[in-house]
């Protein structure tokens, strides 16, 4: 995620002030472990806002950030980014299970096919 994220309080109260309705974007959920230590990633292709206010972690987790996305492809790819980044390096990760496409998109991690690419160069340069 670019730009100055500022960890908000995950309470649905919060959640309706600061993030608009109907749009559709990704999210970290987390704990304040002197500073913000990733728990969660996860997106809603349809309505940010609802997903976070309603999320079934909100008792485990004391915060997030968010990025709102221009389209449900837009989302997957960027909570595919997300999912890789925290992958190897968070091991509290709740969410081991790599992030679906949207239904019926038939798109693929662009991450995962990097490497499936890179995989296959290498096998054939040895």
């Amino acid at each position: 995620m670019s730009g100055p994220f500022v960890p908000h309080v995950l309470l649905p109260q919060v959640v309706r002030r600061v993030v608009e309705p109907g749009r559709s974007g990704v999210y970290v959920l987390g704990r304040d472990e002197r500073g913000f230590k990733p728990g969660y990633v996860g997106r809603s292709d349809t309505d940010l806002q609802r997903r976070l206010a309603t999320h079934n972690h909100r008792d485990e987790f004391e915060y997030f950030i968010f990025r709102y996305a221009g389209s449900p492809e837009e989302a997957f790819r960027l909570e595919c980014e997300l999912w890789h980044a925290h992958e190897e390096t968070a091991s509290g990760m709740l969410n081991r299970i790599h992030p679906d496409a949207p239904s019926g998109s038939g798109l693929e991690c662009p991450y995962c096919a990097f490497g499936k690419d890179l995989a296959a160069l290498l096998r054939h340069v040895s």
